[in-house]
């Protein structure tokens, strides 16, 4: 009764959102279209600033390295040695250097004229920005835009050149105003503006209720009392938050893979459930062709989407077809094949649990516990192993899975029957919050000034908190932990977040090239990766989805 109500508060409060929403629809449409154009605006702005290459023509007295040293003024300060270009130079005669620039936004530079002390010439400096636009700098003006760090250089203008007489204790001249002459052409407002009109004219013709399935998709709500879909979403949700942060923030490393590991407890619990009070659904021809049928309709659309974008594009036929077999895991794909084989040894998991012990509870517990317990001492990684990132091996991590298929088996043999009392929820709540804590701060050991990844090392434990994670959010019913875990926007997270966990690689990859850091990497990685995974949803995986629900429902009426 209390999801129930719990339910229908939720209702109520999305119904609240819409409707507010709904009375200044039009209103919102007008400043979504105006902050676009802004955007476009500034990206445009950004692009036709960019410096694209810096050539200069120089002449030295003896061979050295030249190098510049770009500044990225809107994410760092300063120059170091993340953001250089080098080019080799022989003396004798002028010479040509193009260096090509690194960084997006670039506002000044630093010339090391060498590393061995002598003289260097130069004659003239070209910047290249974006569309062909350059910009010539004569000896003079390199003369005064340019200014010596520090007594190991003598910069002298002279009649065709800058001369710079340099000793080897790390020479340098610096910039004083910015490279880049930052310029808007005017007649690039009208597309902008007419491209806006056309958004505004486009987005008008859906409702407020289609943004908000698009944006924020829900799985429909069963009518069952024991429904434990909300907060188990919202968990979903949270490991996805998780992997992104280890993929983003070098602080959180390690916590991706414990993200990771929720996504495999929650596997083998959620697995499990429909076969636990009737496991022979699964032990006919037809049932387990259906059982395989749904969990390839889970896996393999996006996930040949998401290898004929990285893989086919670049013509690397064997690699695509390597990964599609799931023999190769590279990268964040090693989870892929890990789910796959659990696929297929689940069958047997539950025919032994059935046949041989009975669905017994305390058997089946010690059985799987003992698997749990075992797997890593008794079947080791030369005998039994996938590959993973850059072909490493990587044992079956069996383990995880089935920490969620032995809890599931706890909770509705035994749990499910049980009414937990007020005191018992604050302290399986409070159990439950000091796993999250863990998996936040204590997947590796930086806070111990460690470099051991504890997710890693204690996968096993890690792998059974989760499960036990997973147990509380059900268990305790309508807690604040659970509010927590059911709200909307951690649930949108989680039902997105398979296309979420797929693309956001390819995110991180071109924010890199932008030379994003800190947290601002990893809320630009998030939100481009679930606008992706919202689209992907809306078109890949929700038509499936909708397919089978439909196909269950006819094979329930035949």
């Amino acid at each position: 009764m209390n999801n129930i109500c719990f339910y229908e508060r939720r209702k109520k409060l999305k119904f609240l959102i819409k409707n507010t929403l709904q009375k200044n629809w039009h209103k919102l449409l007008c400043a979504t279209s105006v902050l676009l154009s802004l955007f476009i605006i500034g990206c445009i702005f950004f692009l036709l600033s960019r410096t694209y290459s810096v050539s200069l023509i120089v002449e030295s007295d003896h061979t050295d390295i030249v190098k510049i040293y770009f500044d990225h003024p809107l994410f760092y300060s300063g120059f170091n040695e993340r953001r250089v270009v080098l080019k080799e130079i022989l003396p004798g005669k002028k010479r040509l250097l193009t260096f090509y620039v690194p960084q997006f936004f670039t506002k000044k530079l630093r010339i090391d004229p060498g590393e061995q002390g002598g003289v260097l010439k130069i004659y003239q400096m070209v910047i290249m920005q974006e569309l062909g636009r350059k910009t010539v700098w004569s000896p003079e003006d390199i003369y005064s835009q340019f200014h010596c760090v520090d007594d190991s250089v003598d910069m002298v203008l002279e009649d065709d050149a800058v001369t710079l007489s340099f000793s080897d204790d790390d020479p340098k001249i610096v910039s004083n105003a910015g490279l880049l002459k930052e310029s808007f052409s005017l007649f690039l407002l009208i597309p902008v503006c007419i491209a806006s009109f056309f958004f505004y004219r486009y987005i008008s013709r859906y409702s407020v209720d289609f943004f908000f399935s698009f944006f924020f998709p829900q799985r429909k709500q069963p009518s069952s009392k024991t429904s434990v879909i909300q907060p188990l979403d919202g968990l979903r949700g949270f490991a996805t938050l998780l992997v992104v942060a280890e993929h983003t923030l070098h602080s959180f490393l390690g916590a991706g893979r414990s993200g990771v590991l929720i996504f495999f407890s929650l596997s083998g619990f959620l697995l499990a459930r429909p076969y636990i009070n009737s496991p022979e659904k699964l032990f006919s021809r037809e049932s387990l062709c259906r059982y395989m049928q749904r969990r390839l309709e889970r896996i393999l659309p996006l996930y040949i989407v998401y290898l004929f974008i990285v893989y086919l594009v670049s013509f690397r036929f064997g690699e695509f077809l390597l990964h599609l077999l799931f023999i190769k895991g590279l990268g964040h794909l090693w989870t892929l094949p890990q789910e796959m084989l659990f696929y297929l040894v689940f069958p047997f998991i539950l025919f032994i649990n059935h046949f041989l012990l009975r669905n017994n509870i305390f058997l089946v517990a010690l059985f799987l516990f003992s698997i749990i317990l075992g797997w890593y001492y008794f079947v080791p990684l030369d005998k039994i192993y996938l590959y993973g990132m850059q072909l490493s091996r990587l044992p079956f991590m069996l383990p995880a899975f089935l920490s969620g298929t032995v809890f599931s088996y706890i909770y509705y043999k035994i749990l499910i029957n049980i009414k937990p009392s007020q005191k018992m929820k604050i302290i399986l709540s409070t159990v439950a919050i000091t796993i999250i804590f863990v998996f936040i701060f204590f997947s590796n050991a930086q806070l111990l000034h460690s470099s051991e990844i504890y997710a890693f090392s204690y996968c096993i434990p890690f792998g059974i908190c989760a499960a036990l994670l997973i147990t509380v959010l059900i268990f305790t019913g309508e807690t604040f932990l659970v509010r927590i875990f059911s709200n909307f926007f951690l649930t949108s997270i989680g039902v997105v977040s398979y296309g979420l966990y797929l693309f956001h690689p390819l995110v991180i990859n071109f924010i890199n090239k932008l030379h994003i850091t800190g947290g601002l990497r990893f809320f630009s990685t998030f939100f481009i990766s679930y606008f992706i995974a919202c689209c992907t949803y809306r078109f890949i995986e929700a038509p499936l989805s909708t397919k089978r629900l439909k196909g269950k429902t006819m094979r329930a009426t035949g």
